[in-house]
């Protein structure tokens, strides 16, 4: 009897979400990115993106609902790829480590036109980045990097052509990536740039 109540009680609730409230699809980006490290001591790694590899691409997926005509959230889950060289006191050792990232972004999002998902909007969120590889000379060298890292992303878009949205976001990081006892240096800094293609919108026809 009490399962049955639960499943009736969740299925009540799922009515309430109206399908216009709820949106999915895809991003499309590039990813401008460094640590921030350069301000760490004589002592401390730092890892320089360099001069010729600091914009990688971004893809990922995305999930949001609105609470009302303002006010909603947004789930962000992306993909990249990032290149450092690895050196102490702003001098390169010439040891280039790829790094292999899922970026998750729980948002909250604050749309500024006459109805949400229309028009200007402003967004802000943690971030937690999985590092799912980390490879130097194609050896495994994922045990001296951090697992997962946190940072906070605050950001802004634009809605057009009704089902395309274009996002500017800072990523800040506030975990170090790179294990080292007594650091706090090492930590990413980025700025994503990136294309939203409505799918919902754009599967269902809706006029909005």
């Amino acid at each position: 009897m009490y399962k049955k109540f639960l499943l009736l009680m969740c299925i009540v609730s799922l009515s309430t979400i109206k399908a216009q409230d709820i949106s999915y699809g895809l991003i499309f980006g590039v990813n401008f990115y460094n640590d921030q490290s350069s301000s760490g001591g004589p002592n401390d790694v730092f890892f320089d993106s360099g001069n010729d590899n600091f914009i990688v691409p971004n893809f990922g997926a995305y999930f949001e609902y609105g609470f009302n005509k303002n006010m909603g959230a947004k789930l962000e889950v992306s993909f990249n790829k990032k290149s450092f060289e690895k050196g102490y006191a702003n001098m390169s050792l010439n040891e280039t480590y790829n790094l292999n990232f899922i970026d998750v972004n729980p948002n909250f999002k604050y749309d500024f036109g006459d109805e949400y998902r229309h028009g200007f909007y402003m967004f802000i969120g943690p971030k937690i980045a999985f590092l799912t590889k980390a490879e130097f000379e194609g050896n495994d060298v994922k045990s001296d990097f951090e697992s997962v890292n946190l940072g906070i992303d605050l950001g802004v878009g634009q809605r057009f052509l009704k089902f395309l949205e274009i996002e500017c976001k800072v990523d800040y990081g506030l975990t170090p990536f790179f294990k080292q006892e007594g650091s706090k240096s090492s930590k990413l800094f980025g700025v994503y740039l990136n294309l939203n293609l409505d799918i919902e919108r754009l599967v269902n026809n809706n006029s909005k």
